[in-house]
This record gives structure tokens, C-alpha cells and sequence, in this order.
């Protein structure tokens, strides 16, 4: 959902406006990209390419992980409590990240809305690995191709209060960390780029 329902759309509880947790490092201009292969229905699947180092790797793979949690929540929110939601955001997410996904979840729940259709990671670039708080941060900018992917009410029908504010493409940032008491990388803030992307 940094997807659609983190997008800014109206009526949501949206990450867009969710400050994460510490300050973001304004990103410095993208240095290695990583180049999707064909998505799946389920999960687009960008691959990063071998200029990447393992640190920036890592990041690219947690954003993924991230984009494939949130797919499968999407698709079936009826499916999981909210405690079920939450251990499995938390594998890939961390501060006020957390709670804005949630929300979104439980809204869509709520309503018996869930999502269809495929949202690609058009592409996906990174910048350099940098110090925060003694731990490593960076910025995962992905460019993602929301023309297939949509919101549906429990008969299937498109939910066009939600849709019509929905931009075909939308080009976001992740902060993506990982604190220096931890062991892997998580994200804990996003923010759309205000760029176009895909066209």
C-alpha cells in the first residue's frame, strides 16, 4: 500500500502524512538502481542489479518484503485480527509506520473493502548507505504503477471515492533503517517525491 492506501488518498489513514520516527535525511540523488523484472499478480518482483553493495541490497530487499506483506493483507482484510496485521507489519516496518498501516487495514476492513489487482514497482532506486544515530540509513525511492490496482467493496464493484484521487503512477521515498540495537533493516518513514515517474 506505499503503496495505494499510503498514497495520500482522501479517507484513509495515510503514512503520507506520518512523520517518522527521528528525522529523514533529505536523500542525496540516486547513485544504483535496481531494475524490476516482470511482476507477479500478487508481488512485483524488481531485482537489484549487481552495482548495488550488500547494505543497499538489503534496503531494496526490505521495501519488496514490504510491497508483498501489504499485498497480501490488501487482497483479504477480513482475513486477520489486528494483532495478526501488526506482527506481520512489524517484520518490515518500524516507528509511526507501524500504526498509519494498520489503520489503513482496519479501515479497509471495516467498510468490507479489499484490494485487486497488481501494483508495480515500476522501478526502484537507491542512494547512498549514510550514518543515523549510529546506525545505517538510507532512501529507497520507488516508482510505482498503480494503473492495475484498485479497491473494491464486498461485491467486486470499484469503491470511486477511493479511486478518483488515485494518481496512475506515484513516485515515493522510504527511509529505510536499521538502528544500531538491531539487526536488520525496517522502514520507518515515507514520503511521495512530488516527481513524476512512469509516463
Amino acid at each position: 500500500m506505499l503503496r495505494y492506501l499510503i498514497a495520500g488518498f482522501a479517507g484513509l489513514v495515510l503514512m503520507g502524512c506520518t512523520t517518522p520516527s527521528g528525522p529523514t535525511p533529505s536523500p542525496s540523488p540516486p547513485v544504483a538502481t535496481a531494475t524490476p523484472t516482470s511482476p507477479t499478480p500478487s508481488m512485483p518482483s524488481p531485482t537489484p542489479t549487481p552495482t548495488l553493495n550488500a547494505k543497499q541490497t538489503a534496503g531494496v530487499k526490505v521495501v519488496k518484503a514490504y510491497f508483498a506483506t501489504t499485498a497480501k493483507i490488501g487482497a483479504n482484510p477480513a482475513k486477520f485480527t489486528r494483532n495478526q496485521m501488526a506482527f506481520m507489519l512489524i517484520e518490515t516496518l518500524g516507528g509511526d509506520m507501524i500504526k498509519g498501516n494498520l489503520d489503513s487495514f482496519l479501515y479497509l476492513k471495516k467498510r468490507g473493502y479489499h484490494e485487486e489487482g497488481e501494483l508495480v514497482l515500476a522501478k526502484i532506486a537507491v542512494d547512498k548507505v549514510g550514518n543515523y544515530g549510529g546506525g545505517d540509513v538510507m532512501t529507497v525511492t520507488v516508482c510505482q504503477d498503480q494503473t492495475r490496482h484498485r479497491i473494491v467493496d464486498r461485491s467486486g464493484k470499484v469503491v470511486q471515492s477511493e479511486q478518483a484521487e488515485r494518481p496512475p503512477f506515484l513516485e515515493r521515498e522510504y527511509t529505510v533503517r536499521k538502528p544500531p540495537s538491531e539487526k536488520k533493516f525496517r522502514i520507518f518513514g515515507t514520503q511521495p517525491t512530488h516527481r513524476e515517474c512512469g509516463r
